[in-house]
């Protein structure tokens, strides 16, 4: 028997050749289009979502797993472990964390599920599960691991910028932070997850080009470890972008990703952001 299984959801972004080697489990959201409702990874690709969206004027929507899904893979998961780690995205993004909370009450199985309330979302939450597999597969306890995670939440930072605030409004994410003025509004205003909520990005990255002040962004860390470009789907602003940081950091390798369908569906298809891990020093 395994001693800690680790689950995520999937605004993970990870992929299942990425989650297989380290039989981590990711919970699918739910994305509702036109009246369907579709499982994310399931039922629903990236490929079909932007198929579906694009075909379809009706704003998407998403939903967390529900209590019986998350009680139904801890019970499996509790078959085969000792122990669960269920890291989530953001519980002030959505309410996937308090959803698994309640599934923890109805678990009356001998194996302990800890959530971990991530504060992230998308490549910096996949980032965790898998740092948290790496851990589990080595044979590192639960205690360590949850360590680990709180280490790793508070050096992770995810900047972004979206066409408008009134489109992220629409879509259902509310930047929590004195309105920002409409001409940074109209100029894509720069975003960042803090403590897990979204806070526009202000000082001197309030002008300039959306892909300059994310480039001021990330040369503002003085060390690293890991950098990311997050986009819906290539956008030549990102191949600017990773070209800018590659010629002001030869040595740093970018990674280039796509934010899943349950991101698109509350950011918009274009938005634009990094992800960086400091690392633990």
């Amino acid at each position: 028997m395994a001693r800690t299984s680790i689950v995520t959801d999937s605004t993970s972004g990870l992929s299942p050749e990425e989650v297989r080697p380290l039989g981590i489990a990711t919970i699918p959201m739910h994305i509702e289009i036109g009246g369907q409702t579709y499982l994310e990874g399931v039922d629903l690709s990236l490929p079909e979502y932007y198929r579906l969206v694009s075909s379809d004027s009706e704003l998407p929507t998403t939903r967390p797993p529900t209590v019986r899904e998350f009680h139904d893979l801890f019970r499996r998961l509790g078959r085969e472990s000792e122990e669960v780690i269920a890291v989530l995205v953001s519980s002030r993004l959505s309410a996937t964390v308090s959803v698994a909370r309640q599934a923890t009450h109805t678990h009356l199985g001998r194996t302990r599920v800890t959530i971990i309330d991530s504060r992230l979302a998308a490549t910096p939450l996949g980032w965790l599960a898998l740092a948290a597999g790496e851990a589990a597969a080595a044979g590192v306890d639960t205690r360590e691991i949850v360590r680990l995670l709180r280490s790793m939440i508070s050096r992770t930072y995810i900047a972004f910028f979206v066409e408008s605030v009134e489109q992220l409004r629409a879509r259902g994410l509310r930047p929590r932070a004195p309105a920002l003025p409409a001409t940074a509004a109209a100029a894509k205003p720069l975003l960042m997850i803090e403590e897990g909520e979204i806070m526009p990005l202000e000082r001197s990255r309030s002008r300039g080009r959306a892909v300059d002040r994310l480039f001021d962004f990330v040369t503002e860390f003085p060390h690293i470890e890991r950098i990311a470009i997050l986009q819906g789907r290539p956008l030549p602003e990102g191949i600017e972008l990773a070209t800018m940081i590659n010629d002001a950091m030869p040595e740093q390798p970018v990674e280039t990703r796509l934010y899943p369908a349950s991101i698109a569906a509350h950011v918009g298809n274009d938005a634009l952001g990094v992800a960086i891990y400091e690392g633990l020093g």
